[in-house]
């Protein structure tokens, strides 16, 4: 497989995680929509690192993934799209640190995550998709 098709497998998983994301809320089962919207979230940064640098950063963060992205944007001359994600990241500091915790603690810890988590949960992961999707766009065309 090469890099491209790798990014493209990455994207089709980060959207059915956010299908499955929606799906789990629906069904009150808010714990794995926390969990299913961090994956969408964090495999499409994975495939856009992928797509700009050629690698894939073996983070699970979403935080630091979105860090990570601001520096490789700045380093390729991107300052507007950085400030993008910068913005966006202090914007929605507290649902992604929520998408973070969702990684392990939807498995792991006794935490339960409620419907108002899960509904910022998704609704933070769908935004990201789609401006990493516009972010891609636009860096590439």
């Amino acid at each position: 497989m090469n890099a491209y098709e790798h990014v493209e497998r990455l994207k089709r998983r980060a959207r059915r995680f956010l299908a499955h994301a929606h799906t789990a809320l629906r069904d009150r089962d808010f714990d794995i929509a926390c969990f299913c919207a961090e994956q969408a979230a964090q495999l499409r940064l994975k495939a856009l690192f992928l797509r700009m640098v050629g690698y894939v950063p073996r983070t699970h963060d979403v935080r630091e993934l979105l860090g990570d992205l601001v520096s490789a944007l700045k380093a390729l001359g991107r300052e507007e799209l950085a400030s993008r994600i910068a913005a966006f990241s202090r914007d929605n500091r507290d649902v992604l640190r929520r998408l973070d915790e969702a990684y392990t603690g939807a498995r792991y810890l006794p935490h339960e995550f409620d419907e108002e988590d899960a509904r910022a949960c998704a609704e933070v992961a769908e935004t990201l998709i789609s401006m990493l999707d516009e972010i891609e766009s636009d860096a590439f065309a």
